[in-house]
Protein backbone atom coordinates (compact mmCIF):
# COMPACT_ATOMS: atom_id res chain seq x y z
CA UNK A 1 0.00 0.00 0.00
CA UNK A 2 1.39 3.43 -1.31
CA UNK A 3 -0.68 5.84 0.62
CA UNK A 4 1.30 6.78 3.09
CA UNK A 5 4.32 7.39 1.10
CA UNK A 6 2.02 9.41 -1.56
CA UNK A 7 0.73 11.77 1.56
CA UNK A 8 3.98 12.16 2.51
CA UNK A 9 5.14 13.67 -1.30
CA UNK A 10 2.01 15.70 -1.69
CA UNK A 11 2.74 17.39 2.13
CA UNK A 12 6.22 17.80 0.79
CA UNK A 13 5.07 19.47 -2.61
CA UNK A 14 4.32 16.60 -5.15
CA UNK A 15 5.97 16.76 -8.57
CA UNK A 16 7.00 20.42 -7.82
CA UNK A 17 9.36 18.78 -4.27
CA UNK A 18 10.62 16.40 -7.01
CA UNK A 19 11.18 19.21 -9.64
CA UNK A 20 12.83 21.64 -7.11
CA UNK A 21 15.22 19.41 -5.13
CA UNK A 22 16.13 16.80 -7.57
CA UNK A 23 14.86 13.63 -5.49
CA UNK A 24 15.10 10.80 -7.35
CA UNK A 25 14.55 7.00 -6.87
CA UNK A 26 11.28 7.44 -4.59
CA UNK A 27 10.75 4.54 -2.54
CA UNK A 28 6.77 3.83 -1.14
CA UNK A 29 7.99 2.27 2.58
CA UNK A 30 5.06 0.17 4.88
CA UNK A 31 4.66 3.56 6.84
CA UNK A 32 6.92 6.03 4.94
CA UNK A 33 9.08 7.34 1.89
CA UNK A 34 12.54 7.72 1.02
CA UNK A 35 14.67 9.04 -1.06
CA UNK A 36 17.50 10.48 -3.07
CA UNK A 37 19.10 13.65 -3.54
CA UNK A 38 21.86 14.87 -6.10
CA UNK A 39 25.57 14.63 -4.32
CA UNK A 40 26.44 17.81 -2.87
CA UNK A 41 23.45 19.54 -3.57
CA UNK A 42 22.40 20.10 0.02
CA UNK A 43 23.75 21.25 3.24
CA UNK A 44 26.73 18.81 4.62
CA UNK A 45 26.43 16.67 1.35
CA UNK A 46 23.01 14.86 2.07
CA UNK A 47 22.29 12.53 -0.06
CA UNK A 48 19.14 10.08 1.27
CA UNK A 49 16.41 11.22 3.45
CA UNK A 50 14.03 9.49 5.09
CA UNK A 51 10.37 10.09 6.48
CA UNK A 52 8.16 8.10 8.45
CA UNK A 53 4.82 8.18 9.95
CA UNK A 54 4.83 7.70 13.88
CA UNK A 55 1.52 5.48 15.73
CA UNK A 56 1.11 9.09 16.83
CA UNK A 57 0.26 10.68 13.51
CA UNK A 58 3.57 12.69 13.60
CA UNK A 59 6.69 12.33 11.21
CA UNK A 60 10.35 11.81 11.71
CA UNK A 61 12.79 12.73 9.18
CA UNK A 62 16.22 11.26 8.99
CA UNK A 63 18.74 13.21 7.16
CA UNK A 64 21.59 11.43 5.54
CA UNK A 65 25.16 11.18 4.21
CA UNK A 66 26.21 7.99 1.96
CA UNK A 67 28.79 6.91 0.15
CA UNK A 68 27.78 3.31 -1.64
CA UNK A 69 26.68 1.45 1.92
CA UNK A 70 28.33 3.59 4.12
CA UNK A 71 26.99 5.97 6.10
CA UNK A 72 29.04 9.00 6.90
CA UNK A 73 26.64 11.17 8.24
CA UNK A 74 22.71 11.15 10.03
CA UNK A 75 20.63 13.01 11.69
CA UNK A 76 17.22 12.61 12.93
CA UNK A 77 14.41 15.11 13.58
CA UNK A 78 11.43 13.76 15.29
CA UNK A 79 7.96 14.70 16.18
CA UNK A 80 7.58 16.66 13.29
CA UNK A 81 3.39 17.95 12.34
CA UNK A 82 2.53 17.71 8.31
CA UNK A 83 2.81 21.26 8.58
CA UNK A 84 6.24 21.31 9.53
CA UNK A 85 7.54 18.52 7.12
CA UNK A 86 8.42 21.58 4.35
CA UNK A 87 10.40 24.11 6.57
CA UNK A 88 12.31 20.88 8.25
CA UNK A 89 13.43 19.75 5.25
CA UNK A 90 14.29 23.33 4.01
CA UNK A 91 15.86 24.10 7.04
CA UNK A 92 18.20 20.75 7.23
CA UNK A 93 19.65 20.61 3.68
CA UNK A 94 19.06 24.12 2.43
CA UNK A 95 17.02 23.59 -0.68
CA UNK A 96 13.80 25.18 -1.36
CA UNK A 97 10.68 22.99 -2.13
CA UNK A 98 9.06 25.63 -3.38
CA UNK A 99 9.47 29.45 -5.39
Amino acid sequence: DKTVAETILNQLGGSRFVAMTGAKFLLARPNGLSFQLPSNFATLGINRVRVDLTCQDLYNITFMRCRGLKVLYETCVEGIDCEQLQQVFADSTGLAVRL
